[in-house]
């Protein structure tokens, strides 16, 4: 018995291509990866903001670029609200920022506006403002949810300091613009980065997820004052009820136990906060004094 072969290839050995080889495998940089779902994250965005919009507004976004923490403040001119959303079973940091105004802009179209902003914000923000940065945030927290295919139990949203970094001191961060653009023609803009070197971290392995718009649109909301999460803003109620003028002697001369002649409005104005709401006739009730409502002023908008 021959225990010994010769054997010799009877045809050519395959060759497959380089690209062939290779697919699936090259790594592309994080500023491209963050540009390949930018458009998946805009559509999600747009769906998520229909909720608090009315209808989904126009999202348009920037391209990514690697920048440093420092370099990244240094793009947010004026009063922004920060917040952080880990997603994933890694946890990965998303820094989420945007204009404190928008929170006033989209306020005042929740309630039938036209999008009024102040000229200076005031400080601290109004309890109705952070209400409604709260809802930015919630928003933001369900854009990245989906736009990484990732469960509600996976994403985690943490308010952040404005002076406190998220990421290691010296991490290349890689971050874009979206820009949000309502009815009336109004934009704003959210800014998102992350450690490029937690981008691998992200569900997907750095794969493109696909940018098609799912079923996920949100139903519109209509804010109400009588309705979570406004009508619990306190606010303060005033009655005047003497508004007149006396001299600067007369008050030089007041004494304890002198009693000063007053005369009470029979409409005494109503205030809440600094809006006058209304007119009433002041009386008793239960022991208590009391104001009987006479006059509503309507179309007003409180904003606490």
């Amino acid at each position: 018995m021959k225990m010994h072969h010769d054997f010799k290839a009877t045809r050519r050995v395959a060759s497959h291509c380089v690209e062939l080889l290779n697919r699936g495998t090259e790594k592309r940089a994080p500023s491209e990866y963050f540009d390949s779902i930018s458009a998946t994250i805009a559509n999600k965005m747009a769906n998520a903001f229909g909720a608090i919009c009315g209808t989904p507004p126009n999202v348009s976004h920037g391209t990514a670029e690697t920048v440093s923490f420092a370099q990244l403040t240094n793009k947010m001119d004026g009063q922004f609200s920060h917040a952080v959303i880990m997603i994933g079973p890694q946890a990965v940091p998303v820094l989420a920022s945007f204009e404190s105004s928008a929170a006033f802009l989209l306020l005042d179209q929740a309630f039938g506006g036209s999008g009024t902003i102040p000229e200076c914000l005031p400080k601290p923000l109004p309890a109705s403002a952070t209400i409604m940065i709260s809802q930015i945030q919630m928003m933001i927290n369900r854009t990245l949810s989906l736009a990484f295919n990732c469960p509600p139990e996976q994403t985690s949203l943490r308010a952040m300091p404005s002076k406190f970094s998220p990421f290691a001191p010296r991490a290349a961060l890689t971050t874009a613009q979206f820009s949000l653009c309502s009815e009336g023609g109004r934009e704003w803009h959210i800014r998102l980065a992350m450690d490029q070197d937690k981008i691998g971290d992200l569900p997907g392995k750095g794969t493109s997820i696909d940018a098609e718009v799912g079923s996920e649109t949100q139903t519109s909301r209509a804010y109400s004052p009588f309705s979570a999460p406004f009508s619990s803003i306190p606010l303060g109620l005033r009655a005047v009820l003497v508004d007149a003028e006396i001299s600067l002697a007369k008050v030089s001369r007041l004494k304890r136990g002198q009693v000063l002649p007053v005369s009470v409005s029979r409409n005494v104005p109503l205030w809440a906060d600094d809006v006058e709401i209304g007119r009433g006739s002041i009386g008793s009730l239960d022991d208590n004094v009391a104001i009987k409502i006479n006059k509503i002023n309507n179309h007003q908008r409180i904003s606490k």
